[in-house]
């Protein structure tokens, strides 16, 4: 039988040999005490000094949470001072396109507030800007002077990257199939509605191939019949300023994953019947 050799053992076992001999000095038989060896570390001139945990003797490390961030407030349980989120009173009841968000005085509007003009003041001065508004005289090119008049209008399919489908003020019921780089921007929240449509579509927005971030902000997606978001393979969407309410299935479905569900189960049995 031939057995099998181990160079690597050997060599790390030399080596530690070898490092414990630069420590400690390597003889014929181990020293002990009262030979003029060392007895401790100390002896040796190393030291081991030990950590230094200020409030180790206090049996417990000190929590300060307060003074709290402004718009929080101070609740004290027990020994404990917590700070939670909005004033005392709680968050406010806020009006349609408006949000109480955690450490903030009051209500605000999600995203921008509404402009003066029918479109989002801060549009891009460059680049390819196409426009949509409800009401608009149908067969418009997508001009400012001859907006196109529902989003379905759009070739969202021949849309290059950089492009910008801008919004304006009304109730729009019809789908968004985004573009890789392309961004819909409406008025604001609370005056640019997209419903999606009474149809068997899976969502009123969707990004249809991979590549650069679509981008969305300014819309209230409400009462979709499906989803109000889905999202499926890699694919990247950035949300700014954007509400979904009431989808029947569900606000955002991300890789088939779906939140925010009202009515899941009634939903599936109503197509299996169909």
């Amino acid at each position: 039988m031939t057995s099998t050799s181990r160079p690597w053992f050997s060599r790390v076992a030399s080596s530690a040999v070898i490092v414990l001999c630069a420590l400690w000095g390597c003889g014929d038989s181990p020293s002990s005490p009262g030979d003029g060896a060392p007895d401790t570390a100390a002896d040796i001139g190393v030291g081991f000094p030990g950590p230094s945990i200020p409030w180790l003797d206090d049996g417990a490390p000190p929590v300060a949470l307060a003074p709290c961030p402004e718009g929080w407030h101070e609740v004290v349980g027990g020994a404990v001072t917590e700070c939670r989120p909005y004033p005392a009173g709680g968050p406010e009841a806020c009006g349609p396109g408006d949000a109480h968000f955690p450490g903030e005085a009051g209500c605000r509007p999600v995203g921008d507030p509404c402009p003066a003009g029918d479109f989002a003041a801060d549009l891009p001065t460059d680049g390819t800007v196409l426009y949509v508004a409800a009401g608009a005289a149908p067969g418009g090119d997508g001009s400012v002077g001859s907006p196109f008049a529902s989003p379905s209008d759009v070739n969202w399919i021949g849309l290059d990257p950089g492009t910008t489908v801008a919004l304006g003020r009304g109730l729009y019921e019809a789908t968004l199939p985004l573009r890789p780089g392309v961004s819909v921007v409406g008025a604001c929240v609370r005056e640019t509605i997209i419903a999606g449509l009474d149809a068997p579509v899976p969502s009123v927005v969707s990004v249809t191939a991979s590549g650069e971030a679509a981008r969305l902000r300014n819309v209230w997606i409400r009462g979709a019949e499906y989803r109000g978001i889905r999202l499926e393979g890699r694919v990247a969407l950035h949300l700014e300023g954007v509400i979904v309410e009431g989808a029947r299935w569900s606000g955002v479905s991300i890789g088939g994953r779906d939140t925010g569900s009202r009515h899941r189960k009634p939903r599936c049995r109503r197509l299996r019947e169909q």
